[in-house]
């Protein structure tokens, strides 16, 4: 019976590591006797899980992405069994995790998750475990893509309708409310900060009291269909990570309004699953709701 047992994980910065990257760790566990095993191992596994529900049914989806085996000795006697006697023992492992890895997720609809189990198999039927999870963090390097350091620039306008009334006449009368925000640029990394402009051009009769400016994660959770030509079951996840409030404008007024807002850690933009897709976007609302802009932004950690 084990009495005590831990699992660490070498050169991380608080358990995460790239996918592409060298895993090196060690476990450690006592025996309260000497004991026979048929296998001593390390079980590197990773795995996704999304979960759509509807009104009248639930779909789901199971999907491995890594599941590898790390043997902890080699040494075993003439009949194949591992001898350990009583006390601690200490065992390194190392494994390279594939480049293709997608990054470690925990969402409403779904998850990613990794973690390193060691494994003593007594027999076939008494094994006995210990898991740690561990966060890989899928690499974009926005400098290798150079559309990502174009500034970024979105311009709308809406139209404020109002009615005029007398005793001979009733009309609608339209102003226009025009906005452009403009990002320096498109890539960013968590702790970076984008330096926002927010361009208005208030021409209508009523005052805009402030600017409502959001930080939105959109997650895309997709269930391809069994059969094809089978539409895929699909459930978006908006989350707003920042919030931010600017001064307004007056009517008939131009005003130019300049925000810094930040990224705080979380997973990069990763458009390449068909299983979850992670996006991100600045949304910049009037208050009262005339119009809303979003700026689309890639999310990178390198």
């Amino acid at each position: 019976m084990l009495t005590k047992c831990e699992i660490t994980f070498h050169d991380l910065d608080t358990n995460v590591i790239l996918s592409g990257h060298l895993l090196k760790g060690s476990v450690e566990f006592g025996l309260e006797k000497e004991n026979e095993f048929r296998d001593i191992y390390v079980n590197i596994t990773g795995k996704t899980k999304i979960e759509i529900s509807h009104s009248k049914s639930t779909n789901k989806l199971s999907k491995i992405h890594l599941d590898e085996k790390v043997a902890l000795t080699t040494t075993k006697s003439a009949d194949g069994k591992i001898t350990l006697s009583a006390g601690y023992h200490k065992f390194d492992f190392e494994i390279m995790l594939p480049l293709t890895l997608p990054s470690t997720f925990n969402g409403s609809s779904g998850s990613t998750e990794y973690k390193a189990t060691l494994v003593l198999d007594s027999s076939f039927f008494s094994k006995e475990s210990f898991s740690k999870e561990f966060t890989v963090i899928k690499p974009l390097d926005i400098n290798n893509i150079p559309s990502l350091a174009l500034p970024l620039i979105v311009e709308k306008n809406t139209f404020i309708g109002f009615y005029l009334l007398s005793c001979f006449y009733s009309c609608c009368v339209a102003k226009s409310v025009e906005i452009k925000v403009k990002s320096s640029k498109t890539g960013f990394t968590p702790k970076q900060v984008m330096d926002l402009e927010i361009s208005v051009n208030n021409n209508s009769n009523r005052k805009i009291d402030k600017f409502l400016v959001r930080l939105i994660k959109t997650v895309e959770y997709t269930i391809q269909g069994k059969i094809i030509f089978c539409f895929p079951d699909t459930s978006i996840e908006r989350t707003a990570l920042m919030q931010y409030e600017t001064r307004g404008c007056n009517e008939h007024t131009d005003e130019k309004i300049e925000l810094a807002v930040g990224f705080p850690p979380t997973e990069p933009t990763d458009v390449t699953r068909k299983d979850i897709k992670v996006t991100y976007s600045i949304e910049v609302r009037e208050i009262p709701n005339f119009l809303c802009t979003t700026l689309g932004t890639e999310l990178g950690n390198t």
